[in-house]
């Protein structure tokens, strides 16, 4: 029997380590998990709060450190969701994928 009672049971978040190889997949989970349970994922505060707490490993967990000490300070503490994508996608999602392509080739 499920346990799932306020939250649809798809696809459960995993941890994020700041790869930058799994970044953009990783963030269209959340995106995709914050959509289907959107009953309770229903404002920004709570979207970026728990996409923090599965920031947990590697670079990921000094970047969501770093965040919550900046948010500290703030009035509208957490920001908005999309500010958030934003900035997420600044520091993990490469923009210049030629790079990264290279790099992938140097490393393999």
């Amino acid at each position: 029997m499920s346990t799932c009672n306020t939250k649809l049971c798809a696809g459960a978040l995993v941890a994020f380590d700041g790869s930058i190889k799994k970044a953009s997949q990783w963030l269209h989970s959340v995106k995709a998990y914050f959509t289907v349970n959107a009953t309770v994922y229903n404002t920004d505060e709570k979207k970026v709060v728990t996409t923090l707490a599965y920031m947990t490993e590697g670079m990921a967990s000094s970047w969501s450190d770093t965040f919550y000490q900046v948010c500290e300070g703030r009035t509208a503490k957490y920001g908005t969701w999309a500010n958030f994508k934003k900035e997420f996608q600044d520091m993990f999602v490469p923009t210049d994928t030629s790079c990264y392509e290279l790099g992938w080739v140097l490393t393999t």
